[in-house]
């Protein structure tokens, strides 16, 4: 490839996995659910294209870092336009990486180390170790044992925003402040991208920026300076501190904690990670959770991304492995227009555990600007082994737009919610498009202040921007469903950082959310993160759809009423609320005093307990006859004397039949139950009122079956359920083992293990229905070989060892099988898919084997 043409791409990725929600600057606004196709349905039929074939140890790499050691062969037909995106992370011949394992002590960090790993970030709470290789020693890194996969690291994304005075006026600030409260003691920490020109604002308080010896760090850019101007504009008493978390999750964590321990009571940030989980709380969730539950207020942006997610349940199209984007005539595509000189990166997940995903889909990109479409690039990660996610990307060097057909493949597995997100174009360039359900991440937990973005110049300031990510937020693990966002803030607005101005998308109105958040703990720093999350939701104005929606949230961000509704210190001690009245329990609660009433309750249904404010507690007897039940109707209504409760006349439960049983339950009273069923399916049970009960013996043969299928029909004969034949369960196949399940009778599952793949190999591939004609030897001498490895296993004791052999024998497997699918076409109908069967069925034997080494 042209050295121009790679430069253009890399720059293209870069802006992609950094920048890409900052396309959103110029969007149009427009409706975002396309009602007629951008391109005409089109079906891929059947299985698609098929998996690349992998060496032992592949199935542990991400597929774009797999193409680095094991470049793909390109397309017979390839795309006149679109390009392949390079993989993230790349430092010349060198890979930035994640290493899932399932440990890291001193001798495993070694063992990477000897692959070639030079980590530089090592994460036991998450095991997971980040670090650079070259690209040639992905393969020897993936054949250390605890290696479980590997990943590139990917960077955040920015979602850029605006602050000023417009904002500060939009959100009241102004009237908030002349309540005498404007952040003064209150520290406020920023999460963005850099501070680079920082000195340049001139009105920034003494002492911003990167806090000194706490692990903070400055990074690159300028957004992060046009935040802190926001908060500052709005609580300009408050010390803004900083520390950048877009180069990848794991900075952003070090961020988080950081600016936790140099004492921020207020953090903000406006960056998203598309690669941690959609649908359960991932390492970054959890980490600022856990920044809320030590007392931060915490504030994000709610995205950007209402006009670039697709999601839905998967819908397989009959004949098809691929999903059904549409609602009326099928189409497996959904298109995406890619400008000329512009890239798209597309990431999709589902709804299987994030880290043990057990169902594997795969995504694709095809030009669909052609006819027929032609596949550009793909994402099969070889799940279960894998994380979740499968990522795909291209850039158009064409003069025009091109069209990008997004396609979601089941390789295996059952049917997920899917979640897709394609950076880097603008809201409206997607065919099929979700606006519900697109914010994710750390925004999304329900411990965080989402906020959601409106144009300041809105005449009305009532309508949330296009592309301002929406809710609810559905979390598979634990199921949850979380209201989101929370409410609104500002963009649009002009700033003193170059670039800046105006500043928009939830980036900018996330910092006016926490500026407010800092105005409030100004007045009362006792308030804890839930109560300034609810006091900021209860006090936004409502727009919208009427109460709180998935758009809006609470509704548009005011800090006059939200300032209003603090209450101001009461209290620091207990003693301080003492009220003189003996009847309440006085106790500070954040700096406010709470009376509590104390019980009188002397337990006794005889007295009424009245509390004076002066001598405490009286007990004062009740008139005669009160009633005082004990919720025992069985022995009669209770009724107070002289302050005792006494008992009354015990229930007589008797109604003169033979044909019931009396009894008395205490909650009910008198209960008449059926006296006369005898339990026996094989009679029928009558009764007469004077004469009593009767049996009759149901006709013979009547089923009785008391639910196990495995010990036959059971009948009725001459009033017995008589059992029937127990079942026979032989399939004849020496290679399964012939069990019985009551619930569904005879199953035959496969001997696993060494000693099934021992079973099929004894067996060979003479069972297969071919007749007389012998498999092809490019079949049979793979199988053999294959068998041999496996045997040759099964007497290694080491266990890696014995795993790679296994692998190998599969690896020789897939060949053999790709052989057979070539020459099918020679062979006599019906053999070439028995062949297939055999060796698939040893394959996924040594496939399981191997998972259990």
């Amino acid at each position: 490839m042209h050295a121009r043409l790679r430069t253009a791409i890399a720059q293209s990725a870069q802006r992609l996995g950094v920048l890409g929600a900052c396309a959103l600057l110029a969007l149009s606004g427009g409706a975002v659910r396309a009602a007629e196709p951008v391109r005409p349905p089109r079906v891929i039929r059947g299985s698609g294209p098929p998996p690349p074939a992998l060496a032992p140890g592949d199935e542990k790499l991400d597929s774009g870092l797999r193409a680095l050691v094991a470049p793909e062969p390109l397309p017979a037909v390839q795309s006149p336009t679109l390009v392949p995106l390079p993989v993230t992370g790349m430092r010349g011949a060198e890979a930035h990486v994640y290493v899932r394992v399932d440990s890291a002590s001193d001798d495993d960090l070694a063992h990477l180390a000897e692959a070639g790993l030079r980590a530089d970030r090592v994460s036991l709470e998450h095991g997971l170790v980040r670090g650079w290789l070259d690209a040639a020693d992905l393969r020897r890194l993936a054949s250390v044992g605890v290696v479980r996969s590997i990943t590139p690291v990917r960077p955040g994304v920015l979602r850029a925003l605006v602050p000023d005075t417009a904002g500060d006026n939009a959100a009241r600030g102004p009237q908030a402040r002349a309540t005498g409260f404007d952040g003064t003691g209150v520290k406020v920490g920023v999460i963005s991208d850099g501070v680079d020109h920082l000195a340049s604002i001139g009105d920034m308080p003494a002492g911003t920026g990167v806090p000194a010896g706490a692990g903070c760090r400055a990074g690159s850019g300028d957004e992060g300076t046009a935040i802190l101007e926001i908060v500052h504009d709005l609580a300009p008493g408050a010390t803004l501190v900083f520390s950048q978390g877009l180069s990848d999750k794991l900075g952003f964590i070090d961020s988080v904690n950081c600016l936790r321990n140099a004492g921020a009571q207020v953090i903000v940030d406006d960056i998203g990670f598309f690669d941690e989980p959609y649908f359960e709380d991932g390492m970054v969730a959890q980490a600022v959770r856990a920044a809320v539950q030590a007392g931060v207020s915490y504030h994000s942006s709610a995205g950007n991304e209402a006009g670039i997610h697709y999601g839905g349940l998967f819908q397989p199209i009959v004949g098809s492995a691929y999903h059904n984007f549409a609602s009326g005539t099928p189409d497996t595509f959904d298109d995406v227009a890619v400008p000329s000189g512009a890239g798209v990166d597309c990431i999709l997940e589902w709804s299987s555990p994030f880290e043990t995903a057990v169902d594997n889909y795969d995504l694709e990109l095809w030009d669909t600007s052609v006819n027929p479409p032609t596949l550009v690039t793909s994402s099969n990660n070889a799940q279960p082994g894998t994380p979740a996610i499968e990522e795909v990307g291209a850039f158009n060097f064409g003069p025009g737009t091109a069209h990008a057909g997004i396609a979601i493949k089941r390789v295996s597995g059952t049917t997920r919610q899917l979640s897709m997100f394609c950076l880097g174009v603008s809201s409206g360039a997607l065919q099929y498009v979700t606006p519900q359900g697109s914010i994710i991440g750390h925004p999304a937990i329900r411990e965080a202040v989402a906020v959601g973005a409106i144009d300041v110049h809105d005449p009305g300031l009532d309508t949330v921007e296009a592309f301002s990510s929406e809710g609810p937020v559905t979390v598979f693990f634990p199921q949850d469903t979380r209201p989101k966002p929370d409410l609104a803030g500002f963009d649009g607005v002009s700033t003193e950082v170059s670039g800046f101005s105006p500043f928009f998308g939830t980036s900018a109105a996330a910092p006016h959310s926490a500026a407010v958040a800092a105005l409030l703990l100004s007045k009362n720093s006792c308030r804890t993160p839930a109560q300034i999350q609810q006091t900021l939701k209860a006090t936004a104005d409502d727009i919208g759809a009427a109460g709180f929606d998935p758009v809006s949230g609470a509704g548009r961000l005011d800090a006059l009423g939200a300032i209003q509704a603090v209450p101001v210190k009461e209290c620091t001690v207990n003693a301080d609320c003492n009220d003189g009245d003996v009847c309440t329990t006085d106790t500070c609660e954040g700096c406010t005093c709470v009376h509590r009433a104390i019980s009188c309750d002397d337990g006794d249904p005889c007295t009424a307990d009245t509390c004076d404010s002066h001598t405490g507690c009286q007990h004062v007897v009740v008139p005669d006859d009160t009633p005082c039940p004990d919720a025992n109707l069985c022995n009669g209504t209770e009724t107070c004397q002289a302050g005792t409760c006494t008992p009354g006349t015990a229930l007589v439960c008797d109604d003169g039949s033979l044909c019931t049983a009396d009894t008395c339950e205490p909650a009910t009273g008198c209960m008449f139950l059926d006296a006369c069923d005898d339990r026996n399916p094989c009679t029928t049970d009558t009764c007469d009122p004077l004469a009593g009960c009767g049996h009759t013996a149901v006709t013979d043969g009547t089923p009785c079956p008391d639910a196990n299928l495995c010990d036959g029909t059971e009948t009725c004969r001459a009033g017995t359920c008589t059992p029937g034949a127990p079942l026979v369960c032989d399939d004849g196949d020496g290679c399964s083992a012939d069990t019985c399940d009551p619930r569904i009778g005879c199953t035959y599952p496969p001997i696993d293990g060494f000693a099934g793949i021992a079973c099929l190999c004894g067996r060979g591939l003479g069972a297969s229905s071919c007749g007389s004609v012998a498999a092809p030897a490019g079949i049979a001498g793979r199988f053999g070989r294959a068998c041999k490895l496996i045997a040759r296993a099964s007497s290694v004791r080491n266990p890696r060892r014995a795993r790679r052999l296994v692998l190998e024998a599969a690896q020789t497997l897939g060949k053999a099988r790709r052989v057979a699918a070539k020459v099918s076409t020679h062979l006599p109908p019906g053999c070439a898919p028995a062949l297939m069967g055999v060796i698939d069925d040893t394959r996924a034997r040594a496939g399981r084997l191997a998972g259990r080494l």
